[in-house]
């Protein structure tokens, strides 16, 4: 009689073990599919291209360091700050057309491109303007606002366009 119990309590356990393991393996298997649906900056399942990731900084630090040297030179110089500025204005392009990210993260953020337009660098266009306003230039530094805003979408709205328009739209209107 003891035997047969004992055999019984031992076949539980097995099975007990099985079905843990079963149910271990089936929860294994649903985190490795839904990982690759998971929207979360830490995962591990995320797919970076770290190669494109490094190219969109380097060309951003160097872009920013010309619009830097081109600051430097505002006061001294405005018609050389301006020509460096026209120089990193079009630099934007290689560095913000970037995609970094893959799979659904990746897919999300094209989607928001493509509803809201990319990203720029509104700091070139901030300073451009402004010295092309100090240089009675008004109507091109509002040509130039015009067209970074059609191509850079997704900076409208940040509180630096607005600022950028109004400065442009009182230069063009008062003949600048």
């Amino acid at each position: 009689m003891r035997a047969k119990r004992s055999n019984r309590i031992h076949n539980k356990i097995n099975h007990f073990e099985i079905a843990a393991s079963l149910t271990l393996l089936a929860m294994t298997a649903r985190i490795e599919f839904f990982r690759k649906l998971l929207v979360n900056w830490i995962n591990f399942g995320r797919k970076t291209d770290f190669d494109a990731h490094d190219r969109y900084h380097a060309l951003r630090d160097k872009n920013r360091k010309l619009a830097a040297e081109a600051r430097e030179q505002e006061k001294s110089n405005l018609a050389k700050a301006i020509d460096m500025y026209f120089q990193a204005l079009p630099n934007i392009e290689a560095y913000a057309t970037i995609q970094a990210e893959g799979g659904l993260v990746g897919m999300l953020i094209d989607e928001e491109r493509q509803e809201f337009g990319i990203r720029g660098d509104s700091e070139i266009l901030d300073r451009l303007s402004l010295c092309l306003v100090r240089a009675g230039r008004g109507s091109e530094a509002l040509t130039v606002a015009s067209q970074y805003f059609e191509r850079y979408r997704a900076d409208q709205s940040l509180s630096a366009a607005e600022r950028i328009k109004k400065r442009v739209g009182k230069a063009a209107a008062n003949g600048g």
